[in-house]
């Protein structure tokens, strides 16, 4: 159970998170956005939740949080790239999205941490239930 709640809650936030990114960038490759957009959430959340099976939950966790915060700053990062190349930069408009985006990178990236933390602290020393098993 522990397992589907990590790939679920998880995988539905790195693949809005990787559409938003994807969505900087599909114009230039495919002529139909629409449906490029609504594959590559799928596609996300999918293969989150796959690998949130193949792995243990502590693991899964601590890689969704820093995929999370890599996709975040990837759209920042993609933004950036795009207003330096792209000529029509006094239009863009979603600068509060991108400001957001750099904030739950920061905040995401620390969770991270702190769920890495977390997990070398139950490998040394393990939870009562972990020692109860031996």
């Amino acid at each position: 159970m522990a397992k589907l709640t990590i790939g679920v809650c998880l995988g539905s936030m790195i693949a809005v998170a990787f559409t938003l990114v994807a969505a900087k960038w599909l114009p230039a490759f495919v002529s139909n956005t629409n449906y490029a957009t609504l594959y590559s959430y799928y596609a996300a959340f999918f293969v989150f939740v796959i690998y949130s099976f193949l792995k243990p939950v502590q693991k899964a966790t601590t890689v969704g949080f820093y995929l999370l915060a890599s996709l975040c700053a990837l759209m920042v990062l993609s933004t950036l790239v795009k207003l330096a190349s792209d000529t029509n930069s006094l239009f863009y408009s979603s600068y509060l999205v991108d400001i957001v985006a750099a904030i739950f990178a920061a905040t995401f990236f620390k969770v991270a941490k702190r769920q890495q933390q977390k997990q070398a602290t139950q490998t040394i020393m393990p939870t009562f239930e972990q020692a109860g098993q031996s």
